[in-house]
């Protein structure tokens, strides 16, 4: 008589938030809420807290670890999910390369097949989980883990220089390459509801490649792309990948007509000044009328 063999196959556990507690905070939905990290990990200011030490009683207190099969469903709770971008140095931030990639249709999240993205993460798994000498959870510390780890395990960087590859715990200091952008809490959707997604930009050197590992079969790698080809077409992307890009398009627009309106009262005041200086004040109507080459090429002298 041969001996039965049973196989147990234990469920995934992943972190949650009581989504009772986001909207408690205050957390604005369907748009990247622009917050530091403390303001989420600690709250005491949001809530008339006294506690403004890290992992505060209120967030841990509305942590929850559970079976993620049991929670896909489940609107009370918000799945913590690390979203990061990888991207590239660029002295324009509307020509800043960003890394891209297709969800191949029944090898991920089924809700999000064929859809393209520009954040590389996962759920955060036990082995992420980080607890602190009182014996709480470390969320930041737990946070980075999955980041790193979704990182190493999506894509291998390669130095262009050497043809090496290097590890994503060499790239990735926090501070310096990595970078956290806020919170998406996203409730005009199915899967939004259920996560909330902590977004990270990873900024790498010129020099690394990036290429999906032949081990992930859930995505194909997608071109590189802009700013603007981002948001040129950002209809193919899923929901928390569109509301970055706009978010960061609009940001960027911003600052671009703020610098461009300085520059140009700038212009205007050194074309006045220097034309007063000229003594030809009078005879100045626009910033665009050229009173001397001798002023002229001084204002350019000013520009350089």
């Amino acid at each position: 008589m041969s001996e039965k063999k049973f196989h147990t196959k234990y469920p995934a556990f992943t972190l949650g938030i009581d989504s009772r507690a986001v909207v408690e905070m205050g957390m604005k939905t369907n748009c990247l809420e622009n917050k530091p990290w403390w303001w989420f990990e600690d709250n005491g200011a949001a809530l008339g807290l006294s506690d403004e030490t890290p992992n505060s009683k209120l967030v841990n207190s509305r942590l929850v670890i559970r079976q993620r099969n049991r929670l896909e469903s489940d609107e009370s709770v918000l799945q913590i999910l690390p979203y990061t971008i990888v991207g590239w140095k660029s002295a324009n931030p509307l020509e800043q390369k960003v890394s891209t990639y297709y969800r191949v249709p029944g090898a991920g999240e089924q809700r999000l097949d064929g859809k393209t993205s520009i954040g590389y993460g996962g759920h955060l798994e036990y082995t992420d989980f980080t607890w602190t000498d009182n014996g709480d959870l470390d969320l930041f510390m737990t946070i980075l883990a999955g980041i790193l780890r979704e990182l190493e395990e999506e894509l291998a960087y390669i130095d262009t220089r050497t043809g090496e590859h290097v590890s994503i715990h060499l790239l990735a200091i926090y501070g310096e390459t990595l970078h956290f952008r806020g919170f998406i809490y996203d409730t005009s959707n199915a899967v939004g509801r259920v996560h909330l997604a902590v977004v990270h930009y990873l900024e790498l050197p010129e020099y690394i490649r990036v290429e999906k590992r032949k081990s992930e079969r859930s995505h194909l790698h997608g071109p590189d792309l802009s700013l603007q080809e981002l948001v040129d077409n950002q209809e193919q992307f899923e929901p928390w990948s569109r509301i970055i890009i706009n978010d960061h398009f609009e940001r960027e627009a911003a600052v671009n007509e703020n610098l461009n309106a300085h520059e140009e009262q700038y212009r205007d005041a050194q074309y006045h000044r220097l034309a007063a200086e000229a003594g030809q004040a009078d005879s100045v109507e626009t910033p665009a009328t050229i009173l001397h080459e001798t002023v002229l090429s001084e204002v350019l002298k000013a520009d350089a």
